[in-house]
């Protein structure tokens, strides 16, 4: 198979799969692997094949259509090898995602998809992914504490729905981005009013921070080795200091 094929199948099974109105669901301290080895072609299952994957009902149109999953927490697990993505939140509210170590993902090690907000990733470890925290349509979201080792991209927040008021009012602070191969932390078009402080990163094969969007915050960011430049402004207005 080629590299870059779009591989997916009807029955492809996440190995956790939370649905509908749940709430308060606590996964700890387990060891999950997607069987993913070296030579494997990058499949990037997207909603299949994931460690752990949550989902309220919604729509890309109307926004969430019936209860949000709420209060999900993912506490000390080890997750690798996946295929899709580590942890995948779609329309979930309140989850918190702490002390993990998550590795050798084809996909986002965590994600924070379509209409998730008030949720935390806080104090975990992530290496060799292709993404290591992506923020979709995400808003009110914290992503503060941990380390990146290794990974495509660190950071990825950017926008897909057109509703109003979505990927904004996040916080990406005080993580640790070592030796990503492309950018360290991006801001995408459509974004607005987010906070990237108090990060350290070293050695992006890219650039360190990219800023699109309007009214971003950045601030006591230390940034040394990049690759190209340490912070690049696409477009808009933002707060770049100390």
């Amino acid at each position: 198979v080629p590299d870059g094929t779009m591989i997916r199948h009807e029955d492809a099974p996440n190995l956790i799969e939370i649905r509908g109105a749940s709430e308060n669901v606590l996964i700890e301290k387990l060891t999950l692997d997607g069987g993913r080895s070296d030579g494997d072609p990058p499949i990037r299952g997207h909603t299949q094949l994931c460690a752990v994957f949550a989902s309220g009902a919604y729509s890309y149109e109307k926004g969430p259509t019936g209860p949000k999953v709420k209060k999900l927490g993912i506490s000390r697990c080890f997750i690798q090898n996946c295929h899709g993505r580590g942890i995948a939140l779609y329309s979930v509210e309140s989850a918190e995602i702490d002390d993990c170590t998550i590795r050798d993902t084809a996909d986002e090690a965590i994600d924070f998809d379509h209409f998730t907000t008030k949720s935390i990733a806080t104090h975990n470890h992530i290496a060799r992914s292709l993404i290591g925290v992506e923020l979709n349509d995400a808003s009110d979201c914290l992503v503060a504490g941990n380390e990146f080792l290794e990974c495509s991209t660190g950071i990825n927040l950017w926008r897909w729905c057109k509703l109003p008021g979505l990927n904004e009012g996040n916080l990406i602070v005080q993580n640790i981005f070592e030796r990503t191969r492309g950018n360290a932390i991006q801001i995408a078009t459509g974004t607005k009013g987010n906070t990237i402080a108090q990060n350290e990163i070293s050695g992006s094969g890219k650039n360190g921070i990219i800023l699109s969007g309007e009214a971003q915050i950045v601030k006591a960011s230390k940034i040394t080795g990049s690759g190209m430049r340490a912070i690049v402004i696409q477009e808009g207005k933002h707060e770049v200091s100390e």
